[in-house]
Formats: structure tokens, sequence, C-alpha cells
């Protein structure tokens, strides 16, 4: 089962580790609104992208293509806002992507839950400077908005957490996620050769030619697009009772401008003509993220062997499982933890919050001891 742990007003110990450095007096920090326009200007995605490659936390989906991609689908809904933090030379040190829904007013991260990890890109020497004086510009900006960012990014700077105000207004859950090294020898590319797996693709190869392969070009990926869809919104609407494709007109246009982006990697095992397990997801550094994945139960756990395979030959050594169902971690050859960082200016809130989050949990532990 994912693990959960949880810390009210401050992080945990082992992010504690390194002192917080907040205090970075050359850093001037802006808050632009109606940013689509500055977000595509060619010498600001100079800079993001140069910073970019220096920051060791941030990814892809803080990268000015995948913003752009998606400010630009999701124009008609939400507000780009970028926080930009720059030296008193002008030099870009920190950039913070955000949007706010234009019916509720709600503040998110860039791509909302398309985006699987969510944080501020920045200097490395100025990670927690600009954190804590990006979520103070943010507070005067929108005054009485929390945030939440849905999963901080693996490695991001936390000790700014353990200080004032931030260790009253801020909240970190952490989430267990599940990876697979495709080197591994259990659960990489080399079980394909186990006895078990190899009697799986006989089975499926009784009804017609077995492949595995990798899209590429536009043509494919939409053609994949049009069996896969289908597949995973009916998985995904009898597990959690939402289609995701079908409930949001945008979401294939967006996957499409990704792809032609080249953020995504995608892949597909046939059997004969017929699509028995596909995968869609966006390759972040040094792996690739379990995204839009439909399947038959044996097709989808080959399917998974074959893409191990696959990124080992392309230089790709994680599958990243991303954090979720318990079942994710049966597959893994190991987990670490992400978190969720809830900010909530309002004191009022954060004591509901902290009630509802006690309540839940007081739930799940008389849930456990009656065996529900």
């Amino acid at each position: 089962m994912t693990s959960v742990s949880s810390s009210l007003g401050g992080v945990r110990r082992d992010a504690r580790a390194r002192p917080p450095r907040c205090e970075h007096p050359d850093l001037l920090v802006a808050v632009v609104r109606d940013a689509a326009e500055a977000a595509r200007c060619p010498q600001l995605v100079r800079e993001w992208t140069a910073l970019l490659a220096r920051c060791p936390w941030a990814g892809a989906f803080q990268s000015p293509a995948f913003a752009n991609t998606w400010y630009g689908s999701c124009a008609d809904t939400h507000e780009p806002v970028l926080v930009e933090g720059r030296d008193a030379a002008g030099r870009l040190r920190g950039l913070l992507p955000l949007a706010v829904h234009r019916a509720s007013g709600t503040l998110t991260a860039c791509g909302t839950h398309h985006a699987e990890y969510q944080t501020w890109v920045a200097e490395p020497e100025a990670g927690d400077a600009f954190a804590a004086a990006a979520f103070d510009a943010v507070a005067r900006a929108f005054p009485g908005r929390g945030l939440t960012l849905r999963y901080v990014a693996p490695g991001s700077p936390l000790g700014w957490l353990a200080t004032d105000p931030w260790r009253r207004s801020c909240r970190l859950e952490w989430m267990c996620r599940a990876l697979v090294d495709v080197c591994d020898p259990e659960r990489g590319a080399a079980s394909l050769r186990k006895k078990s797996n190899r009697s799986r693709m006989n089975r499926l190869r009784r009804a017609g030619d077995l492949r595995f392969e990798r899209v590429v070009d536009a043509g494919g990926f939409g053609r994949l697009l049009d069996e896969l869809v289908p597949v995973y919104d009916l998985r995904q609407g009898a597990v959690h009772d939402v289609l995701p494709f079908g409930a949001d007109a945008r979401k294939r246009r967006f996957h499409e401008a990704l792809f032609a982006a080249g953020l995504l990697h995608a892949s597909a095992l046939r059997v004969g003509a017929r699509l028995a397990a596909g995968h869609v997801g966006v390759r972040d550094r040094d792996a690739v993220c379990l995204g839009v994945y439909g399947y038959a139960p044996e097709p989808g756990k080959l399917l998974r062997l074959h893409l191990a395979g696959l990124l080992e030959e392309e230089g790709v050594p994680v599958l990243d499982m991303t954090p979720g169902p318990g079942w994710k971690e049966r597959f893994a050859t190991r987990t670490d933890e992400v978190a969720i960082l809830t900010f909530e200016p309002s004191a009022t809130r954060r004591a509901a919050r902290s009630l509802r989050l006690r309540a839940e949990a007081a739930a799940k532990r008389v849930a456990l001891a009656a065996g529900t």
C-alpha cells in the first residue's frame, strides 16, 4: 500500500539536514499577470532554458516548451502567471510558472494535473531564497489564496519551509513513488527472458504477430491515440469514475502539441494489427514518466518490460511509475518519496484542513481495525 507521511508547519528531519539559505538581498522578484506573451518572448525563453539547464531539480514540466504548450491549450480557462526573480544586473535567477483559473480564481501550478512534478526553477545557490521570495510575492499579489504543488519535483530545496512564516502556513504530505531501474534483472528488460514471461508472449502470438514499436511520427502518434484513448478512458472510468479525454476536449490536442514539441515518449505493443497495450509519457531528464497507459492485464506487463528494454537501449535509466496506487510498487525496483506542498495563508482554513485530515486519519484507523 502506498505509504503517506505528513508534517504540519515544517519539513521532515531529512529535508532540514541542509541549513536553509533564505537571505538573498540582490534578488528582485516580480509577479507577471496575463503572461502568455511574456512566456513566449524569445529572450525570456532563452534565459529560461539556460536557467533550467543549471537547475538540478526542475525538469521537463518546468520547461518553456511544456509551459507554453499548456498555456496555449488552456488559454480560455487559465490566465498564465510567471513569478520572476532577477539579480541587480537583471539576470534571471529564478522562475515559478503558475496559472489562475479564470472562473474560480484558484491559483495553480502551470500544467495543473498534467504536470506530474511541480516546482520552481532557480540557480542552485538561490533555490531556497527564490522559493521564499516567490511565495511571498504570490501571497501579496493574490491575497488570501492558497497554492498547492503536487508533486514537488524531487530534490527541490525545502529548507526555507523551516523558517517563519512558512513553517506555519505551509504543509508537506509525503507520498511513495515507485521507480523501475530498467537494467534490473527481475523487473527490467532482462526479465523478458524469464519462463513465465516467455509463456505470456507465446500465448499472445497465437492470436497474431507480436511486435513492440516506438512511435516517432505525428501520423503514427495520431493513430496510437485513436486506439489508446478509448481503452485508457474505459479503465479510468471503471476505476476512478472519470473519463480524462472524454471529459476534456483539449486533452488530445494538448498531447499532440507535446508530441510535436518533442516532450513525449510513445510506444505500442501489437498483436497483429490490434493494439494490445500502449503508453504515452513525458521524457523528464533521466526518466520517462508513466502517463497515458492502456492495456489488458498480460499485455500491460509485457509492454512495461519491452518499454524497459527500449529505454535501456536509448540510455534512459529509469521508468518513473509516478506516485499513486499501491499496484505500482509491485513492479518497482525501488521507491522513494515526493511531497505535496500546500501553502495556505488563512489560519482559519489551515485549522479546518487540519481537523479534516485528522478525521480522515481516524476513519482510516477505524477501517483498518475493522478489517474493511
